[in-house]
């Protein structure tokens, strides 16, 4: 379990350093993990496993009671990295595209056809939530 909290922990860092070379971050007293110009963006990270026993992906917990849920973000960064806890790639996604997922599991290797696809690298997305007041 450690393991899995450093991750995360991890995730949510980098997450948070990429977001301040274009503003400053919140993470204290806000609804998700971090809140950017308004936005509250919630990081879920993970290293390769087998999520169904035999092929080699990424799994996300998105809802868990008493443990993590989503629907406080505007927003969740998913963070895969690989075994030496580098970044592979991200995917920032709006919650609501979501549902009511309870997990999300992904592949190693990127595929191009990927639901997801539009998502993967795309920081552009939080910029959608930003008010204007913010």
């Amino acid at each position: 379990m450690a393991a899995h909290n450093a991750a995360g922990a991890l995730g949510e860092r980098r997450v948070a350093q990429r977001l301040e070379t274009v503003a400053p971050v919140a993470t204290e007293d806000v609804p998700a993990d971090l809140q950017f110009c308004g936005v509250d963006v919630e990081v879920k990270t993970a290293t390769p496993s087998r999520p169904n026993g035999r092929t080699l992906g990424y799994q996300f917990c998105l809802r868990k009671s008493g443990h993590t849920d989503i629907g406080k973000a505007h927003v969740v960064v998913l963070v895969c990295l690989d075994h030496h806890m580098s970044t592979r790639f991200t995917y920032v996604i709006p919650v609501a595209t979501l549902g009511n997922r309870r997990k999300l599991t992904l592949p190693m290797h990127p595929q191009e056809d990927h639901w997801l696809t539009p998502y993967r690298e795309n920081w552009t997305i939080i910029a959608r939530y930003i008010k204007e007041d913010a």
